[in-house]
């Protein structure tokens, strides 16, 4: 089960009720088991909040400010 997304958006939501500007992003790659591996991460002011570390066979393909 994956978890990286509702982490990310429950982190996002809370840091923006305290003023906090953090990005969402979402990556995604050619699956070794599955046809898509996809991840999402999050990070406010250079700060590596959660999804981290990133596998770097992904690549972002979109961000929710």
């Amino acid at each position: 089960m994956a978890l990286c997304l509702p982490q990310a958006m429950a982190a996002h939501r809370m840091l923006t009720r305290r003023g906090v500007a953090s990005v969402v992003h979402f990556g995604a790659a050619a699956g070794l088991t599955k046809s898509l591996d996809a991840h999402a991460w999050l990070d406010a002011a250079g700060v590596k909040v959660t999804g981290y570390p990133i596998d770097e066979s992904l690549a972002e393909i979109a961000r929710f400010v």
